[in-house]
């Protein structure tokens, strides 16, 4: 599962075990996108940093239009 949290609000990803099928839920919205979450990313006009390791997980920067608006953290305990 990945969460990505900005501009206030918080959005889970969740995907099968090839990575082709992605699960996006924002409050009580759940929608389905095929393809990896880096080309829905880019279909939806986000481009992202690279993922850094941080004590307990890896975190990637989310920008639209230049601006910082979130971040996605890979592997984040439950």
């Amino acid at each position: 599962m990945i969460k990505a949290t900005g501009e206030g609000k918080t959005v889970t990803y969740s995907c099968n075990g090839d990575g082709l099928l992605y699960e996006r839920t924002e409050g009580d919205k759940t929608t389905r996108h095929h393809g990896t979450l880096n080309d829905f990313l880019k279909k939806n006009g986000y481009t992202t940093g690279y993922p850094r390791d941080t004590f307990d997980m890896k975190k990637q920067l989310v920008y639209k239009d230049g601006r910082l608006i979130g971040e996605i953290h890979i592997g984040q305990p439950q």
